[in-house]
C-alpha cells in the first residue's frame, strides 16, 4: 500500500537525511566550539528484543531515556534506558510513533489509532483519543514544542479510501485538538518554530501511482502554504532541525538557516564523509551527524568522527541532555538495533 510505503520509509530511513558541513558560514557570536572529549559506550537493543526496530528516542533526565518501536512485539514497543541498562517499560496496547518531553514526568507518546499517551512519572496511560470520521489509522511521527503548554504533533491519517491526509494537532496545556482540517495527499514529518514566529514543516506529497515529492511548508496558525527559498532543489534529500531555537533546512547536502532577513545559505557538506542527513546538537558549533564510519561532530571549524561504528549502519534518532548524547540506530544487513551513549569527560 502507498500509505505503508510512505510512512515506514519516512520513519526508518528518511529521518537519516539532514545536515551541515566543513564549508564555513556565519557563526554565532560568543559561542565556543563544543567539546570532543567524550566517554562512549554502545548497548545492543536487539539482545533484549530482536523483533522490533526502534526508531525514536526521547527524555529529559539521564535515568529515563525512552526508546520507541512502531512494529514487532507490541508488548515491547517502549523501552527505558537508565544510563546502564535497557528494560521493557510495560505491556501496553500502544503502537508508538513519536515520543517527546520537555519537563520531568511529562513524556508524550502518539499511537496508531488517533490516540495520545502520557507518562506521569510512574505509569504511561492514554491521555486522549481523536478519531476522525471515515479514517482507520493515524501516523503522527513528530511531537515538538517550545513549552509544555504549547506542543504540536504532526503526521498523517489514512482514510477509508486509502488516501493519506496530513494532520496537525496542538496542545494548550489542557487538551489536544486539531489545528486545521486534514490536507489531502500530504504527510508531515517534522515541525519547528522559526525566528519569524511562523512554524515550518517538512512534508511529503503522497499520491497513488506517483513518486513522492518532498518539500517545506509554512504554518501561520491558520493555514499551510508551500515554502521555498533561493537555492532549494527538487531532491528528496530534505530535512530540518532546530539548534538553540534557530531553524535550519537541509537540502541535498546544503544547509540553510532561517534568519530575521529570511533563509540564508549556512554550510555545505559536499565532499565530506557525511552519510546522514539528521543533526542533533546544542548550537552551530556543537552538533552531531552520521558519517560513513560512525558518529561525527562539527565544532564550527571541522568535522571529526568521535565514535566509530563497523559495518553498514544507520542512525535513526538522537537526543542531547546536558553533557550526555544518545543515538539509536541499526545495522542494515541484520536490522539489529543499538543505542550509543556519550558523556563529556569531567
Amino acid at each position: 500500500m502507498k500509505y505503508i510505503k510512505a510512512t515506514l520509509f519516512i520513519l526508518a530511513f528518511t529521518m537519516v537525511f539532514v545536515f551541515i558541513s566543513c564549508e564555513k558560514g556565519t557563526e554565532p557570536e560568543n559561542t565556543k566550539p563544543g567539546s570532543r572529549e567524550y566517554e562512549w559506550k554502545s548497548v545492543s537493543i536487539s539482545d533484549y528484543n530482536y523483533n522490533n526496530l526502534y526508531t525514536q528516542i526521547g527524555g529529559v533526565s539521564h535515568d529515563e531515556i525512552w526508546l520507541t518501536s512502531y512494529a514487532g512485539d507490541y508488548n515491547q514497543t517502549i523501552l527505558k534506558y537508565d544510563g546502564d541498562s535497557i528494560t521493557n517499560f510495560a505491556s501496553l496496547s500502544i503502537d508508538p510513533k513519536a515520543v517527546f518531553g520537555l519537563v520531568q514526568n511529562e513524556i508524550w507518546f502518539t499511537g496508531a489509532q488517533f490516540d495520545i499517551w502520557k507518562y506521569n512519572g510512574s505509569t504511561i496511560s492514554k491521555f486522549s483519543t481523536h478519531i476522525l470520521d471515515d479514517y482507520y489509522a493515524s501516523f503522527i511521527v513528530d511531537i515538538w514544542g517550545s513549552s509544555k503548554n504549547n506542543l504540536f504533533a504532526v503526521g498523517s491519517g489514512s482514510d477509508n479510501f486509502g488516501r493519506v491526509n496530513s494532520l496537525i494537532m496542538h496542545y494548550n496545556g489542557s487538551f489536544w485538538e486539531y489545528s486545521i482540517p486534514p490536507i489531502p495527499d500530504l504527510h508531515f514529518i517534522k515541525i519547528r518554530k522559526g525566528a519569524d514566529n511562523n512554524y515550518y514543516l517538512l512534508g511529503i506529497i503522497v499520491k497513488a501511482a506517483e513518486s513522492d515529492v518532498y518539500g517545506f511548508y509554512k504554518y501561520n496558525g491558520k493555514g499551510i502554504v508551500p515554502f521555498h527559498f533561493s537555492g532549494e532543489s527538487i531532491t528528496k534529500k530534505k530535512s530540518m532541525t532546530s539548534l538553540n531555537n534557530e531553524v535550519y533546512f537541509y537540502d541535498d547536502k546544503e544547509i540553510y538557516k532561517m534568519t530575521n532577513n529570511g533563509v540564508q545559505h549556512f554550510l555545505s557538506f559536499q565532499n565530506t564523509n557525511v552519510d546522514g542527513g539528521q543533526i542533533w546538537g546544542r548550537n552551530e558549533k556543537d552538533f552531531f551527524i552520521q558519517t560513513m564510519d560512525g558518529i561525527g561532530h562539527y565544532n564550527g571549524t571541522n568535522l571529526e568522527t568521535l565514535f566509530k561504528i563497523e559495518g553498514d549502519f544507520g542512525i535513526l534518532d538522537g537526543l542531547i541532555i546536558d553533557s550526555d548524547v544518545y543515538f539509536v540506530g541499526f545495522y542494515r544487513d541484520t536490522f539489529k538495533c543499538f543505542l550509543i551513549h556519550g558523556q563529556i569527560k569531567e
